[in-house]
């Protein structure tokens, strides 16, 4: 994200040339400024709960596809942190 919002700060002198050839600039600068604000924007707010919705639908289609796991019982986690701790 740091990197779109530097893009976007160095387009800001094409957006408000002016002096010569203010119209050639700002006819490069509006439309990349303008879209790279619109693709952080869908980066940060759209993305997110569009996984999560996919992530969802899949786990309800298939309940294999979901992550496992693996519960441990108080006497395996005695037993495990005993043996890492005589390591």
């Amino acid at each position: 994200m740091m990197t779109s919002f530097a893009f976007i700060l160095g387009l800001l002198p094409l957006v408000i040339a002016t002096g010569a050839a203010q119209l050639a600039r700002r006819d490069v600068g509006t439309p990349v400024f303008g879209g790279m604000i619109l693709a952080s924007f869908i980066g940060i707010f759209a993305i997110p709960p569009l996984y999560f919705t996919f992530q969802a639908i899949r786990e309800k289609l298939r309940p294999a596809a979901r992550p496992q796991v693996q519960q441990m019982s108080p006497t395996e986690t005695t037993k495990s942190a005993t043996a890492a701790a005589a390591e």
